[in-house]
């Protein structure tokens, strides 16, 4: 769940590159700009948000890996990101996971085979090759009738065919 916790455009690269000092070609990323959605890894995006005109377009951010996610969001431009770090706490938070096929045209190809289509006819691009399905855990609070709902989620992993959730 999203907390007081605020970042301006500046510190989000800075909380990035700090949350993940090594390894950032192996966690995933996705961004929504004003004007796009964007898929890679996260050494991918810190390279696109070199250019501050990328940067001031930036709406929403879920960097991830399987152990935990970096979510920031604002809702518009100009505006200073709320955002959250999930996953460290798993073991003592109650959640659900889910696993969901991702929209995919399997018989499109693409020459980088990480951009991806829609049945529809829209385009994506994702930080792994032949992805298949999302694994999604979703946390929960209950309120005072004992009755669960679910507050937040982050994305745990992308699965290619025949992979199971770890």
């Amino acid at each position: 769940m999203m907390t007081d916790k605020r970042l301006s455009q500046e510190d989000l690269r800075t909380k990035l590159s700090d949350t993940w000092p090594e390894g950032r070609d192996s966690v995933g990323a996705f961004a929504t700009f004003t004007d796009e959605e964007w898929g890679g890894t996260l050494e991918e995006l810190l390279c696109v948000l070199d250019d501050n005109t990328r940067l001031d377009r930036l709406l929403e951010i879920r960097a991830f890996e399987s152990s935990r996610e970096l979510h920031a969001v604002r809702s518009h431009m100009g505006s200073h990101f709320s955002w959250r770090i999930a996953g460290e706490d798993d073991g003592v938070r109650p959640h659900i996971d889910d696993v969901h096929y991702l929209d995919i045209d399997a018989t499109y190809r693409s020459a980088d085979r990480r951009s991806y289509k829609t049945m529809s006819g829209g385009t994506y691009r994702l930080p792994l090759e032949g992805a298949e399905r999302i694994h999604l855990r979703n946390y929960l609070e209950y309120d005072e009738d004992g009755l669960a709902g679910i507050v937040d989620f982050r994305v745990v992993e992308l699965l290619r065919r025949g992979e199971e959730p770890r």
